[in-house]
């Protein structure tokens, strides 16, 4: 990450930025994420889901700090030395954190590397789970990148709420993000999702629909943030399901593809949300007015259909079942297991 920070600050064409800030960044990034995903696992049993969300949460807190600094930084000093700068403050900060960042029991040197069980990939409920995690990622893509635009466009709205209304968006999703990994702990995991689809839906629907003013503006990115923000902290609920079918399989694996089926869909939702503004605008008044009003529409829905594949698998199961974070009250653990 250090590397492809500093690398950046050399680029004198776009491609570069996109093969060292996009490519290499994106990768340094994902060997950073995968020991604490395996960690996590082996520390926490009962309140994994909250564990989880908790960790998650860092980046909505970090997220909401950073683009105020950063800003400041680019127009002072410029990119080059802002990039550079930002590089030492990454590998100061980590290898200053790194130490704390160990296995639950020490390694054994007659440690034995299993075989990697992608198993869960071939089960209808995995494809389920990432289906409607990949919608989720269509649905929670738009706020974020089009809350600036619809906020300039409004008229009733004031130029603060621009940046405002996203910062509301990055912290609430601190918060939903934690109170979700609370309620996977102790809540079926599919209701969990139930509960974010239901609630993200009807604040794009009640709220959104009708936000000609700040307030308005600030109430559905608050509301939206915790329910369709805190979606990454079912992860370890889904990953809780998935292991009782597949007992070998790695939580971390489980959430790193879950992490690259949210990409795909923020990925493709670029292209879609471009077509989706182009389309012909209604002839009504208020939002629907304007070229935000198709977008609005799907965000809605897809934030409802998110749900929709892992509670058709659980239609039967009614009430909660056991608490997905007590993994090991169901099964051996074996990442524990290896270190014993």
């Amino acid at each position: 990450m250090t590397l492809s920070l500093i690398l950046a600050s050399f680029a004198t064409h776009v491609v570069h930025l996109i093969f060292t800030q996009g490519i290499l960044y994106g990768t340094g990034g994902a060997f950073i994420y995968n020991p604490f995903l395996f960690y996590l696992d082996e520390w926490f049993i009962e309140r994994k889901g909250l564990a989880y969300g908790i960790f998650w949460a860092g980046t909505g807190i970090f997220g909401s700090v950073t683009p105020l600094i950063v800003n400041w930084a680019l127009h002072t000093y410029g990119f080059r030395t802002t990039l550079r700068s930002w590089a030492v403050i990454i590998f100061v900060t980590l290898a200053l954190l790194i130490y704390f960042v160990r296995p639950r029991k020490p390694l054994s040197a007659k440690r034995v590397t299993q075989r990697l069980d992608l198993g869960f990939l071939r089960t209808p409920l995995y494809w389920a789970f990432e289906i409607g995690n990949i919608i989720a990622g269509f649905s929670f893509f738009i706020p974020q990148i089009y809350l600036p635009s619809f906020a300039g466009t409004m008229p009733g709205l004031s130029p603060l709420s621009a940046v405002l209304s996203v910062s509301f968006l990055n912290i609430s999703t601190t918060i939903g993000l934690i109170l979700m990994g609370y309620l996977t702990d102790r809540y079926h995991v599919s209701n969990v999702l139930l509960l974010s689809a239901i609630v993200s839906s009807l604040s794009v629907f009640l709220i959104w629909s009708f936000a000609t003013n700040d307030a308005v503006l600030y109430l559905f990115a608050i509301t939206f943030g915790i329910f369709a923000g805190g979606y990454t902290a079912s992860w370890a609920g889904a990953a809780g399901e998935l292991r009782k079918q597949n007992p070998g399989a790695e939580v971390a694996v489980i959430m790193g593809t879950m992490a690259a089926g949210r990409g795909v869909g923020c990925f493709v939702m670029g292209p879609i949300s471009e077509v989706l503004l182009r389309m012909p605008r209604w002839h009504v008044s208020g939002v629907y007015g304007t070229k935000f009003g198709t977008l609005i529409l799907f965000t809605g829905f897809t934030s409802l259909l998110a749900c929709m594949p892992a509670k058709s698998i659980f239609r039967d199961r009614g009430g909660p079942s056991e608490e997905s974070g007590a993994l090991v009250a169901t099964m051996p653990c074996e990442s524990m297991a290896r270190y014993k």
